[in-house]
């Protein structure tokens, strides 16, 4: 019997749903909420070791930054029905410098931290957003707990205030929850932090540090090797002086040294190679430091790699799947936490949305060759909205016609 059989039998006399889902949906007048918001605490890494990881492992520094512009380089688009709300909103990005400032740190410490901070500024009326900041610091961030060391949550379990510490000796700034944008990249149980992509590879990467270190001293010793001199012998016995001259010769020894001495001077050079054994531990760290890094590997190491091409087209799908899935989690947090915050204050009737570009320019191309061969069969009618959409998504300037030219336009083809 499995062990979820007893809880099944209990669930089946009390005649209760097993599973139930909640709509979350402002609309909905939803009852009461049986079940509880829950805390549960990890050991998790310290973020400042998290930190050194990233600017002195190479790979995952070359990793992160990768991730970055993968996600970043793309671009995106403010679009909804609301023209007003659209409008203000993509200025207040552009003002900012969202795309530009903010957003290319904001992946890199969701990548670093697997947490990213961002405060949302109103006015002193209260009445109006007029800032984000760049992220905060990830390591003076935390929630704001109660006796028992689990953070303040509020109905929906979502953390209910925030404190930034200072400095050690300074009283922690409170932060209402309404005024941070909390990003997370990956999550684990009732976890309010955040996962990134260093610390599930910890281990790993100390692994990789200390072979790394390993292999760097026997290259070393490989270019400048062990010397054995052997003074003298048992007709000609070495005064201690005789030893220490002979020593004081050999320790600073280069390329451009010269020695002489007597026959009964015998001078070795000891050879010191990396093993094969090392070379292939450094080799499998590295690939373990890759595979959770969760990119291909040439993208890491910059170097193509002899892969059959339908195995490289489904690693460059996944790639871009998993970068669909992150840019559309920072979505999700800017729409809900900032979005519908302006659109509720400045009375807008619906708050827009991102739409993200394309992830390279052959995933634009294919975009673009579906959408001809749709038209061609009358799925798609080419029409001047269509054609704006594929300017922005090609970069191209995308002139804005006023009502005056289009009535114009309209009345030269009924002519």
């Amino acid at each position: 019997m499995a062990f979820w059989d007893p809880i099944i039998t209990v669930f089946k006399k009390k005649e209760l749903p097993i599973f139930r889902s909640l709509v979350r949906s402002a609309e909905i007048d939803a009852g009461e909420r049986l079940a509880q918001a829950s805390e549960v605490t990890y050991a998790r890494k310290p973020f400042l070791r998290l930190e050194q990881l990233y600017f002195s492992d190479p790979i995952i520094f070359n990793a992160v930054n990768t991730w970055v512009e993968l996600i970043c380089s793309p671009g995106y688009n403010i679009v909804g029905l609301d023209e007003a709300a659209r409008k203000h909103i993509e200025e207040f990005l552009e003002k900012i410098e969202f795309e530009d400032e903010i957003l290319p740190k904001l992946v890199q410490h969701l990548c670093i931290y697997g947490n990213a901070y961002i405060e949302i500024v109103f006015n002193r009326a209260g009445n109006d957003i007029v800032d984000l900041s760049d992220p905060i610091d990830p390591k003076s961030i935390d929630f704001k707990k109660d006796r028992l060391g689990l953070p303040l949550l509020d109905a929906f379990g979502n953390p209910s205030l925030y404190i930034q510490w200072v400095s050690i000796s300074a009283k922690p700034i409170e932060i209402p929850a309404e005024s941070i944008a909390h990003f997370k990249l990956y999550s684990l149980g009732a976890s309010q932090l955040g996962i990134g992509l260093i610390e599930p590879l910890w281990w790993t990467a100390l692994g990789k540090r200390n072979l790394d270190e390993k292999i760097a001293q026997q290259e070393f010793r490989r270019a400048t090797p062990f010397v054995y001199a052997q003074i003298g012998d048992k007709d000609h016995p070495p005064s201690a002086e005789e030893i220490n001259a002979v020593h004081d010769a050999l320790k600073n020894i280069t390329y451009k040294t010269d020695f002489v001495g007597p026959e009964w001077y015998k001078i070795q050079f000891l050879k010191s190679d990396p093993s094969d054994s090392s070379i292939n531990s450094a080799k499998y760290f590295t690939d373990q430091s890759i595979a959770g890094l969760g990119l291909p590997k040439a993208y890491v190491l910059g170097t193509g790699e002899t892969q059959n091409r339908a195995v490289l087209e489904l690693i460059v799908s996944l790639t871009q799947k998993k970068v669909q899935r992150i840019q559309k989690a920072i979505s999700n947090i800017l729409e809900n936490k900032v979005f519908k915050k302006i659109v509720e204050l400045k009375q807008f009737k619906e708050a827009p949305k991102v739409i993200w570009n394309e992830f390279s320019p052959e995933s634009l191309t294919n975009k673009i060759d579906r959408i001809t061969k749709e038209i061609q069969v009358g799925l798609i009618t080419p029409d001047e909205d269509l054609k704006k959409t594929i300017k922005k998504w090609e970069n191209l300037p995308v002139v804005e016609r006023t009502p005056e030219e289009l009535r114009k336009d309209a009345s030269a083809k009924g002519h």
